[in-house]
């Protein structure tokens, strides 16, 4: 619908339905994991910063959580960069297909 420019199809309540069905099933899911993955990546960064305000004692705890938020960070960099590349390749796709080889960066 969206790419035939049928915008106006997808507020359908048949639609909607099945749109609201399909994020029941799937989509909630990697949202509640995602948000869990950030609220733990925020404990551990929270508790890095607070616990490293003084920074000439500094726990093995602290150690632990400064590994634990450059791995999270790590691992969000790496998610965004694949991303990224797959909707340059879905955009450059559309692109080709339209004849629009211009859009292909």
């Amino acid at each position: 619908m969206a790419t035939y420019n049928r915008r106006d199809l997808l507020q359908h309540p048949l639609v909607e339905s099945l749109l609201q069905q399909k994020f029941r099933q799937f989509g909630m899911y990697s949202f509640v994991i995602n948000l869990l993955f950030y609220l733990l990546f925020l404990f551990f960064l929270t508790f890095y910063v607070v616990d490293n305000r003084n920074t000439t004692t500094a726990s093995g705890l602290s150690d632990t959580a400064q590994y634990v938020v450059v791995g999270f960070s790590s691992l969000r960099i790496f998610t965004e960069v694949l991303q990224v590349g797959f909707c340059m390749t879905c955009f450059c796709q559309c692109g080709e297909q339209e004849g629009n080889r211009h859009l292909c960066l």
